[in-house]
């Protein structure tokens, strides 16, 4: 059977599995499972488990699927067509949910006699009687008084006699004198540099509040409005707050500075937006570089074929492939990586620009998982 000759897929009892499909052509091939193994570089018993059909002995299904695949080639089949057949073998090997059938019973009324009864009638009595009562409470004639007693205040006129307006103003002459002596209380605690400057502002605050007074006085002979003297009161507000904004202060820079400075300053967005990979050939030697946007560096060099993955710590699973001999595969990520490998023996590791020993992970079918840095 040549590689180009397509598998037969039939109904599910007729197809056979991948492992025998394998299995009759390395016989027909008159090749040993020793010969296909020295070939996929793998132990005997790799063959064997992969001959009669027990993968639950070999490592993830990741791997399973490089050794069907080179297995294939070996024996001169197509390695699409038998992991296809071993996606199927999966597939029907998962154990399939028993639905038990749904029964129809007869169920009679429920009904609720003896002391739960009483109870409950006890309790609905109780609650009508509270509510009654609450209701009753609430209905009193008597708890309407207090507002016809408050109507006539609603009534008020809106305007005041000129007496009453010029004791609203005094008040507010008062708090304005209050709030400016505050405010010069204030001003010696500025720093010695800032004097000066403190000063000339302090004149102009104290000229816009005479500006303000005066207004208001004039306001009040013209028309004893209440409505004037909350006016005049935010205009005295509103000149304190021009004086405090105008006055320096160097212990705290302002808010253009700030901008200023922010814009200057260069912000790191340390954020990846894809994995990148990128795969260059020199004749029959090929490098492969897989950018995961991180400050570590992994490099592989192979010297036989064998199948990798490796997760960083960032972004999971980053590469999962089959390396051929003399490839070299170069990982930039955030450490610590977990790599996986199916033939460790044929691989060496530089990590960091330091060499990185493999041999006290492998195990007895040359296979390795490890994390780097341990």
């Amino acid at each position: 059977m040549s590689v180009d000759e397509p598998l037969e897929l039939e109904s599910p009892a007729a197809v056979k599995r991948p492992s025998e499909l394998l299995a009759e052509a390395r016989q027909r091939l008159g090749l040993s499972q020793k010969e296909v193994a020295d070939k996929l570089y793998l132990t005997t018993s790799f063959i064997k488990y992969i001959d009669a059909g027990e993968f639950s002995s070999l490592p993830k299904p990741a791997f399973i699927k490089g050794y069907l695949r080179t297995y294939a080639r070996v024996v001169n089949l197509s390695g699409d067509e038998i992991v296809a057949l071993y996606d199927v073998e999966l597939e029907i090997a998962e154990p399939t949910p028993e639905m038990r059938g749904v029964t129809e019973e007869d169920v009679g009324t429920a009904s609720i006699t003896g002391p739960v009864l009483q109870t409950g009638l006890i309790g609905l009595g109780g609650l009508a009687l509270v509510v009654s009562v609450i209701w009753w409470l609430v209905s009193d004639p008597e708890e309407e008084m207090p507002l016809s007693v408050t109507q006539p205040g609603v009534s008020q006129p809106a305007t005041q006699d000129s007496s009453e307006a010029a004791f609203d103003f005094e008040i507010a002459t008062q708090e304005g004198a209050a709030l400016q002596s505050e405010q010069v209380s204030q001003a010696p605690a500025l720093p010695d540099q800032t004097g000066l400057e403190s000063q000339i502002a302090m004149t102009e605050t104290l000229r816009a509040i005479d500006t303000v007074e005066q207004a208001l006085a004039e306001t009040v002979a013209e028309s004893p409005e209440v409505s004037a003297i909350p006016a005049t009161e935010a205009s005295i507000q509103e000149a304190l707050s021009e004086q405090s904004i105008s006055e320096p202060s160097n212990s705290e820079p302002s808010t253009s500075e700030q901008s200023s400075s922010e814009q200057d300053s260069p912000r790191v967005v340390a954020v990846a937006d894809s994995v990148k990979f990128e795969r260059t050939t020199d004749g029959a030697r090929s490098f492969v570089t897989v950018d995961a946007s991180g400050f570590d560096q992994l490099e592989l060099s192979f010297r036989d074929e064998c199948w990798v993955e490796i997760t960083d710590n960032q972004f999971g699973l980053i590469y999962n492939d089959l390396n051929k001999v003399n490839d070299v595969l170069t990982i930039y990520g955030t450490a610590p990586f977990k790599v996986l490998l199916g033939k460790a023996t044929g691989v060496e590791m530089i990590y960091n620009g330091r060499p990185f020993e493999l041999e006290p992970f492998i195990s007895r079918d040359r296979t390795a998982k490890l994390t780097v840095p341990n």
